[in-house]
């Protein structure tokens, strides 16, 4: 499954804290995945927003932060977006282009927007 790519979009405390719907179990459900593709050799890679100065996802804050309970590990990587796009000025589309992940799948707060 090497080229494959679960994408965890937004999943950051700014926006979990809101308590989106059923936000709670998303980020169980996540909690779940995430060791079964670390343990399968499927990547994770991570995408938080980046909302700018004085906002709930301003860099630097405790809003930002991708949650504690599905925080990347130190050899992925995190992709930070300041659009409603995953892939606008991210480098996201030509990474997993470059790697040849061709089978990618999302999850996440937004991942109902993520192209």
């Amino acid at each position: 499954m090497k080229n494959t790519a679960l994408l965890v979009v937004d999943v950051q405390n700014g926006l979990m804290d809101e308590g989106p719907y059923q936000g709670e179990q998303v980020l169980k459900n996540i909690e779940a995945l995430i060791p079964v593709c670390r343990e399968n050799e499927v990547e994770v890679v991570y995408v938080r927003h980046d909302g700018g100065k004085g906002s709930e996802l301003e860099p630097g804050t405790r809003g930002f932060e991708i949650c504690a309970r599905i925080s990347p590990q130190s050899d992925e990587n995190i992709f930070t977006k300041t659009y409603n796009s995953a892939f606008l000025k991210t480098g996201l589309k030509d990474y997993l282009t470059q790697t040849r992940n061709s089978g990618d799948h999302s999850c996440g707060d937004a991942d109902r927007i993520l192209h």
